[in-house]
């Protein structure tokens, strides 16, 4: 198991989704508890919290396999929606166990900066795995052996701020001021997946 993306967030979200002409049903992503507070000046920056919230999105979507939620799709771009689906697709069918995430992935805010790429949040990524299989069910992090790696978002002019792309970087860094926080309802690793079980990406997300 790897690191495939970065999640966090401070609490739950819920917004609003109508799919295939029902009501509109809330969505409402997984509330959070904190194991030991960050000790980052950074921790409560807007776009932090943005970049978080935004990937605890994309931490639901694998976990459920439904990558047509409103978290989701309002937050993160076609592209980068089209790339978190293949990455589960590939990992889950492809004589590997379905895994999920134990709770947000750790990371330390570093900087945030105004670029004339976007918004630049630069954070330290510790060595971890936050995922568990069922016969994997550990989970572990080292805070000292961490690297360099930066977000670019996107701020649309209605305010609304998504992940536009990441650069990352084999510098390394200390992430022992990290945030760490699990999901506060443990989820459990299915023994199987079916493709049907599979809400893929929206054609027009």
């Amino acid at each position: 198991m790897s690191n495939r993306f970065a999640v966090a967030t401070i609490g739950a979200i819920a917004l609003a989704l109508g799919l295939g002409g029902c009501a509109p049903e809330p969505t409402v992503l997984p509330e959070v508890v904190v194991d030991r507070p960050g000790t980052s000046s950074l921790d409560d920056d807007q776009y932090v919290v943005a970049l978080r919230a935004t990937q605890l999105a994309q931490a639901m979507a694998w976990n459920t396999g439904d990558f047509t939620i409103a978290p989701l799709t309002e937050s993160t771009t076609a592209e980068g929606i089209d790339s978190l689906y293949r990455h589960y697709f590939s990992f889950t069918f492809r004589d590997y166990e379905p895994e999920v995430w134990v709770g947000p992935a750790i990371w330390a805010p570093t900087s945030v900066d105004e670029t004339s790429e976007g918004i630049e949040v630069t954070v330290c990524l510790p060595s971890q795995d936050r995922t568990i299989t069922k016969s994997s069910p550990e989970t572990r992090f080292d805070l000292d052996a961490g690297r360099i790696s930066t977000y670019v978002l996107d701020v649309a002019d209605d305010g609304r701020i998504s992940i536009d792309h990441e650069n990352g970087t084999e510098d390394a860094c200390d992430a022992t001021t990290a945030e760490i926080t699990v999901f506060a309802k443990a989820p459990t690793p299915p023994d199987k997946i079916t493709e049907g079980e599979i809400r893929k990406p929206l054609e027009d997300s």
